[in-house]
């Protein structure tokens, strides 16, 4: 009885934690139920079943708002934008998206057919020195207007922190002086291709981003005001990502247009959708005309 009490004692000694050791290596095989969940819940399969919508964005400054000595009507400055606008086509976009608001899908709707008829000149707007020119390029039947508008806000952050934060104020000054003196050295310099080049480069972004986030410390701890500007262009972001997610079709090559400050928000939603697939806008910016 006492040598069988000590064989078994072994045995349970030896073997057990060898089987448990075995048991916790062996790969983990699936439950029928969880092969079912996995066969009905689409949210455990890899990847998305439809034909990808791809997505290209071109952020810009507001051609409105260039220098006179970087006058858009100007003729060096249309043939620098008829050649953009030829490299842009190479993408060969089903649907041209731009900064017009929704609700205004009629009048635009009106004049881009008048300018496909003859009728209209090209305003000093990107919407139309690049989008309605394309568009017509590549003889489509319409554009789309996705935008959404919503304040910022940001007056009321600078007020308190006039009172309250000066360091930010400081800050959020010195950030504006400095674009300010880099986009005069870039209308002097630049073409309008290399000019776009930057405003869709990583670095120019993330220092958009980064006011923003350095927003969100006025009033931290108290009145939270810093938060209200950055919550209300996520919001107008999501609505305009929204009305885009509403025209886009299987298998449709998408171009969008828009001021560059909204590029961040679109590269980021458009990479984070089962369904979409962001095309790098720079390598379409090549310069067809060098540098002044």
């Amino acid at each position: 009885m006492n040598l069988h009490n000590s064989f078994f004692s072994k045995f349970i000694r030896n073997t057990i934690p060898f089987l448990l050791l075995v048991f916790y290596l062996a790969p983990a095989t699936p439950a029928l139920g969880q092969q079912q969940d996995q066969q009905s819940l689409p949210f455990l399969k890899s990847g998305s079943q439809q034909e990808s919508v791809e997505v290209m964005v071109l952020g810009t400054f507001h051609f409105s708002g260039a220098p006179d000595f970087n006058a858009i009507n100007a003729a060096e400055q249309q043939d620098e934008i008829k050649a953009m606008v030829d490299n842009l086509s190479k993408f060969e976009p089903t649907k041209i998206a731009l900064e017009f608001e929704r609700k205004d899908t009629a009048k635009v709707d009106s004049l881009y057919d008048v300018y496909r008829q003859g009728n209209h000149k090209l305003t000093v707007n990107e919407r139309q020195q690049v989008g309605f020119r394309l568009a017509g390029q590549l003889d489509h039947e319409k554009v789309y207007s996705i935008d959404y508008k919503k304040p910022w806000g940001m007056r009321p952050v600078m007020e308190w922190a006039s009172d309250n934060q000066t360091g930010f104020k400081e800050y959020f000054y010195d950030w504006k002086r400095e674009n300010s003196q880099m986009d005069s050295t870039l209308h002097r310099h630049k073409t309008i291709s290399e000019i776009l080049m930057l405003y869709n480069s990583d670095p120019f972004l993330d220092r958009i981003q980064k006011a923003r986030m350095r927003t969100l410390e006025v009033g931290a701890g108290e009145n939270y005001i810093g938060i209200e500007p950055v919550a209300s262009i996520y919001k107008r972001n999501m609505r305009i990502f929204a009305n885009l997610i509403d025209i886009a079709e299987p298998g449709d090559r998408i171009l969008i247009v828009y001021g560059t400050g909204h590029t961040h928000f679109f590269n980021q939603f458009i990479e984070q959708h089962t369904d979409m697939k962001l095309v790098d806008v720079q390598k379409y910016l090549a310069p067809a005309i060098s540098s002044r």
